[in-house]
């Protein structure tokens, strides 16, 4: 019988020891509670063991099980699953939206060369995927830091930003037209993002650095000009800078306000 005990487990996280430890895994094997706190990285654990540490008091472990019987339902079990499903969850989210631009394809479709929509969608694709994985961290772990973390979230929004220049057609409208052209994109690229948005909301474990709500709304806002390459014809460089790139710094906004509220 293994001498490992619930106690062991505690120490042994607010000690750093790897949550790969042998020991440690035959316990969880047969502790639900000590299983939680160890898997997908030991996020759970590691999370206490910091509230412990910074506050120069002992792991609440008496609260622990309390804790874990108000992680139940729908929502409990998206956050509960591991770093790369989660992972995998949005990015089939940000598909979803992206596909949402076919239910009103642009009429000049078949003049756009497919070379032109695949690098578009590629570039906004990859840059996305960087962000969701920085919007969804493992809780616990150190935040990354240095030159690349940042480059990835100018990246994210200076891309659609730079995809308006794609096209120069300046055609003759007047302000109310260009205005009205440039909300109504704004406003259908926004709704769209709503299953991508709804989705890291579901998988937000409520912790980690606040910079992942900036990356979430990035990647939202690099779906929503996904979807519209696909909706709008208008290849104006003023009418894809207000109505198309602006989504992600609008929502960007948002997250600012949200954070500023906590």
């Amino acid at each position: 019988m293994s001498r490992v005990s619930c106690e062991t487990v505690r120490d042994a996280l607010r000690e750093g020891r790897a949550p790969s430890d042998p020991e440690l895994r035959t316990h969880a094997a047969g502790c639900e509670q000590c299983r939680a706190l160890l898997d997908d990285e030991a996020s759970l654990g590691r999370a206490l063991a910091a509230e412990g540490a910074g506050a120069g008091e002992p792991l609440p472990w008496a609260g622990v099980e309390a804790l874990l019987q108000e992680e139940v339902g729908w929502r409990a079990w998206f956050r509960s699953r591991p770093h790369q499903v989660r992972v995998l969850f949005a990015a089939a989210a940000y598909t979803l939206v992206t596909l949402l631009g076919l239910r009103r394809l642009r009429p000049d479709f078949d003049r756009v060369t497919a070379y032109e929509f695949a690098l578009l969608l590629a570039a906004f694709g990859l840059i996305a995927g960087a962000a969701i994985r920085r919007a969804l961290p493992i809780v616990g772990l150190p935040a990354k830091g240095g030159a690349l973390e940042g480059g990835v979230l100018v990246a994210a929004f200076a891309v659609p930003l730079a995809a308006a220049f794609v096209h120069t057609a300046t055609p003759g409208i007047d302000g109310a037209t260009f205005a009205h052209q440039a909300w109504n994109c704004f406003s259908y690229g926004s709704l769209l993002t709503i299953p991508l948005i709804a989705v890291l909301w579901l998988l937000d474990r409520g912790a980690g650095p606040r910079s992942r709500l900036y990356y979430g709304a990035a990647a939202a806002g690099l779906a929503a000009n996904a979807a519209l390459t696909l909706h709008c014809p208008n290849t104006s460089s003023g009418h894809l800078l207000v109505g198309h790139a602006t989504i992600g710094l609008a929502l960007a906004a948002v997250a600012w306000l949200v954070l500023r509220r906590r």
